[in-house]
């Protein structure tokens, strides 16, 4: 059977690089005891400043609240069920070519 995914969308707050992203991914599979394999980064287009985290779906909660500790260069946008959808809410800015209009949207 095929796992579930969550994806948390993240944007990296100033101050912060590309690393800190690397270095919070670390944090989060130390503090939950996880694999790191079981964490994925996704950086959305050219900017790496914000992006995704997919997780599986009974890790998200503990990965959230790692990503939103004090001190922390991330900050937590949102959780989705696919990466379309967070693509579409949390990164409305980026070109949504790749994205087909809602179903019916155009026959109204």
């Amino acid at each position: 059977m095929r796992p579930r995914y969550r994806y948390i969308a993240f944007e990296v707050v100033a101050g912060a690089n590309k690393q800190d992203v690397y270095r919070v991914a670390a944090f989060i599979c130390k503090t939950l005891g996880i694999d790191r394999t079981e964490i994925r980064i996704i950086t959305e287009g050219t900017d790496p400043r914000e992006g995704l985290f997919r997780c599986i779906h009974s890790r998200a909660d503990g990965v959230k609240k790692a990503m939103a500790r004090d001190g922390s260069p991330l900050r937590v946008l949102g959780v989705s069920g696919t990466i379309r959808a967070a693509r579409r809410k949390f990164f409305p800015d980026k070109k949504a070519q790749d994205v087909p209009p809602e179903r019916g949207a155009a026959c109204r």
